[in-house]
C-alpha cells in the first residue's frame, strides 16, 4: 500500500513542470493581484491538507511532528477563511466578463505545490533513515531518460487550442494509463526532471561487492556527480533507489 503511495507521489513530482507550464498558459485575466494572491494562499493550504495524512504516516521525531501540526492548523486556520471570504472565487466556472476562469492554472497551481511539498517530505524522511556505506561504479547519468519522459510524456499534454468535456475525458484517459504504468515501473519512478531542476542528478550505478551475487544495480539520486568508483552514505528512496546523502571519491 505505501509502496503505491510512494509511486503515486514520485508521479505527480515528475509533473511539476507542466503544472507549471499550464499556470503560465492558463493564466487568467480581468482579475486584480490581491485576488489571485489570495486563491494562491488558499490553494497552497488545500495542498498542505492533502499531505495531512501521509505526513503524520511518515514524519518521524517529535520535532517533526510538531512541524507538521502547526503547519496542519495553520492550513486548516487558511482553508477555512478561503471559505468564508471566497478565495476561491477566480476558479469559477463562468465568471463575469472580461474575467476569464482560473480554474485550469488554479488546479496546475496546486498541484505544482503539491509536488513541491512531497519532496520536501521524500527528501526529509529520508534524511532521517539510516544509511550505509557503499562504493558504486559504472554510474550512468539519466538524464537522457528524463529528456525522452519530457518529450514522450509531457509535450503531448500541451496542447491547449482544444475545449470542451471530450478535451477533458481525454486527458483524463491518458494521465491515468500513465499513472497505472508509472506506479508498476520501478525504472520511471526516479526519470523525473523535477529532482533535476531542484539541482538533484540521478544516476544507475553498479554496487561493487566483494561476492558476485550481491552486485547488483540501483538508481542513485546526489547532488554530486558521479564518474568513477566512489564511495557514498546511502539511505532507502524505496524499490531500488537511494538517495547519496555523502560523497567522496
Amino acid at each position: 500500500m505505501w509502496a503505491v503511495g510512494r509511486r503515486s507521489g514520485f508521479f505527480i513530482v515528475s509533473y511539476a513542470p507542466l503544472a507549471a507550464m499550464f499556470v503560465v498558459l492558463k493564466w487568467p485575466e480581468g482579475w486584480a493581484f490581491s485576488e489571485l494572491a489570495a486563491l494562491g494562499f488558499w490553494l497552497v493550504a488545500v495542498a498542505v491538507l492533502v499531505l495531512l495524512v501521509p505526513s503524520l504516516a511518515t514524519v518521524t521525531g517529535s520535532s517533526g511532528r510538531i512541524f507538521v501540526g502547526f503547519a496542519v492548523l495553520a492550513a486548516a486556520v487558511a482553508f477555512a477563511l478561503g471559505l468564508v471570504f471566497a478565495w476561491y472565487e477566480p476558479m469559477s466556472l463562468h465568471p463575469a466578463k472580461p474575467k476569464t476562469a482560473a480554474t485550469a492554472s488554479g488546479i496546475a497551481y496546486g498541484l505544482f505545490v503539491l509536488a513541491l511539498l512531497i519532496v520536501a517530505l521524500i527528501m526529509r524522511n529520508a534524511h532521517r533513515a539510516g544509511e550505509v556505506r557503499w562504493t558504486v561504479t559504472d554510474p550512468r547519468d539519466q538524464g537522457g531518460a528524463v529528456a525522452g519522459y519530457l518529450a514522450t510524456y509531457l509535450l503531448p499534454l500541451l496542447d491547449t487550442s482544444a475545449h470542451g468535456w471530450r478535451v477533458t475525458a481525454a486527458y483524463a484517459i491518458y494521465l491515468s494509463t500513465l499513472y497505472l504504468v508509472f506506479i508498476r515501473s520501478e525504472s520511471l519512478i526516479l526519470v523525473n526532471p523535477t529532482l533535476y531542476a531542484l539541482n538533484y542528478r540521478i544516476y544507475d550505478v553498479e554496487i561493487d561487492a566483494r561476492e558476485p551475487a550481491d552486485r547488483r544495480r540501483v538508481l542513485m539520486v546526489t547532488k554530486s556527480p558521479l564518474t568513477t568508483t566512489t564511495q557514498v552514505d546511502a539511505v532507502p528512496l524505496g524499490d531500488r533507489c537511494y538517495l547519496a546523502k555523502e560523497v567522496s571519491s
